[in-house]
């Protein structure tokens, strides 16, 4: 993500602009200065301003909620705490199903979310066993 421009570089850059300044002049302006901005940051803030000042209002923005996945709820969390804790916990293959969550997510809230740790749960054969 870049980073925020403070206002006073952007009202230095729009006062360069009124000024009749190319792009390269108000890079090289700032640069003396000891502010480093690019030419497309410099041309970014230019078109931002005049569709400012022309009523146009900024469209809105296509940034996706980051963070957690949505599938990671607190109740999916109670549902996979309650299947993994017990004498006799269920698989994740078993929980996957009961579920309706791919097993990729259920392990990675066991190991994340309830800092449990995933092991194998292995089967013994009771006609080998005497």
């Amino acid at each position: 993500m870049p980073r925020k421009l403070f206002l006073e570089v952007r009202h230095s850059i729009w006062t360069l602009h009124t000024l009749k300044y190319l792009a390269t002049e108000i890079v090289n302006a700032l640069f003396l200065r000891c502010i480093a901005v690019s030419k497309s940051v410099v041309n970014k803030v230019i078109r931002e301003n005049a569709a400012e000042e022309a009523g146009r209002p900024k469209p809105p923005s296509k940034a996706t909620n980051s963070g957690k996945a949505k599938v990671r709820t607190a109740a999916l969390l109670k549902k996979i705490k309650k299947a993994t804790t017990g004498p006799n916990p269920q698989t994740q293959s078993q929980i996957t199903l009961e579920l309706g969550v791919s097993q990729a997510t259920i392990q990675r809230v066991i190991s994340e979310e309830l800092e449990g740790k995933v092991r194998k749960k292995y089967r013994v054969h009771g006609c080998w066993m005497r």
